[in-house]
């Protein structure tokens, strides 16, 4: 596994990280990891997975879209 150094952390920042941590039970390198992982997540969804949605929602509204010659 990586290690990674943050550096100039605002102290507000860093003392609601603390907060946080402490309020799940972990600790302040769990709670960063668990911070990233959400991030991280959100802004890069599972392709396959948002492809798979898509279609899905496609084929549940082929049962409310007209054929084009009834439109």
């Amino acid at each position: 596994m990586a290690d990674l150094t943050v550096t100039d952390i605002p102290d507000e920042l860093l003392d609601k990280m603390r907060r946080s941590a402490e309020l799940r039970g972990r600790s302040l390198n769990e709670e960063a990891i668990a911070a990233f992982e959400r991030q991280v997540g959100f802004a890069f969804p599972d392709q396959d997975v948002v492809v798979a949605m898509i279609r899905a929602g496609r084929d549940a509204m082929n049962d409310f879209i007209l054929p084009r010659a009834e439109r």
